[in-house]
């Protein structure tokens, strides 16, 4: 209905107004008073000025529509200071990689297992290699998802699809899991270069972060890119056995430095970079994390104890809530 009024008000306008009347006085003209071939064409003359008219105000109306939408989400984004957006994650991948090449100052990556970043034939940790071999001052913060991480337990759990109970937690084999490899995998590798280049000589950095993950972050140069991270799933994926990856399903955003938006995801950044001072990652940090998992199932006091510790965090608040509505009633 909307949509009908605004083609209405957009199809009548003066101009065409005044080809209808023009249209209309020429099949009057034709049907009334001429006869012969001058009545054939003004009622020729006529209807194809009305149908002319009408089909070209139905065709701009879409066209404009069509061009107005375009434009103010491409006027959207400049305001949210998009600088670009990549429908496919391989796309921003290699325009992250190549901008590390050429990196300058402080460069910042945020990711959960780093698969795409520090996995075995990747150009960033290629890019590491060559860095630290030749003794190159260059700051690189690194944050991965702690694998002690209640938080990397969820994850994981939803992507091998596993059905979590009190009586199945047992069956669940956390350290045989895609992202406990994948992330493992990733702290050796990059230990293997902390071990070699200290971080006062090329300025490398690694840290784990215990809280949820929430997006892939590289910043690097004065270029931000973000991909958001999620634990939904498709129907498809919920119905299949096989390993699901929560990620790498949204576009990634990129962002100027000194935008609005590009300073929020920093500020994100640099909280976790600040509040995970106690899992600095060096040398042999992966072998003791295995060691202590591996012992005693200690994954299952962790996601147990976290799990417990958060519902009675809940509880008090709950508790604290009614308490404090019961105040106004006594």
């Amino acid at each position: 209905m909307n949509e009908f009024k605004d083609f209405t008000h957009y199809a009548i306008t003066k101009y065409t107004v005044g080809l209808y009347i023009a249209s209309a006085l020429s099949l009057c003209l034709g049907f009334t008073i001429l006869t012969g071939w001058v009545r054939d064409l003004c009622n020729v003359l006529g209807t194809g000025v009305a149908v002319t008219t009408l089909v070209s105000s139905t065709l701009n109306f879409h066209f404009e529509r069509g061009i107005h939408r375009h434009f103010s989400i491409v006027a959207g984004a400049e305001k949210s200071g998009v600088y670009g957006l990549y429908s496919v994650r391989a796309d921003a991948l290699w325009e992250i990689n190549a901008e590390f090449a050429r990196a300058y100052g402080t460069a910042s990556l945020l990711s959960i297992a780093g698969t795409d970043f520090f996995h075995t034939g990747c150009p960033i940790i290629a890019q590491l290699d060559k860095w630290c071999a030749a003794k190159r001052p260059n700051n690189v913060r690194i944050l991965l998802l702690d694998p002690r991480s209640k938080h990397a337990i969820d994850r994981a759990i939803l992507e091998e699809g596993f059905n979590l109970t009190p009586l199945s937690i047992d069956e669940f084999n956390y350290i045989g899991t895609a992202l406990w490899k994948n992330i493992i995998f990733s702290l050796e590798q990059l230990e293997r270069l902390l071990a070699v280049c200290e971080p006062g000589e090329n300025g490398l950095e690694v840290r784990t972060y215990d809280t949820a993950p929430m997006l892939l972050y590289a910043h690097i140069n004065d270029r931000v890119f973000v991909e958001q991270y999620h634990y939904g799933t498709t129907k498809e994926e919920q119905s299949t056995p096989l390993t699901k990856c929560l990620g790498k399903k949204v576009p990634v955003s990129e962002y100027r430095g000194n935008s609005l938006s590009g300073r929020l995801y920093a500020g994100h950044f640099d909280y976790l970079w600040e509040t995970s001072k106690d899992r600095v990652v060096h040398a042999g940090f992966s072998q003791m994390i295995v060691n202590l998992v591996q012992e005693k199932s200690a994954w299952r006091e962790i996601y147990e104890g976290a799990t417990s510790a958060s519902n009675q965090w809940l509880r008090g608040l709950r508790t604290n809530l009614a308490d404090s509505r019961n105040i106004g009633k006594e």
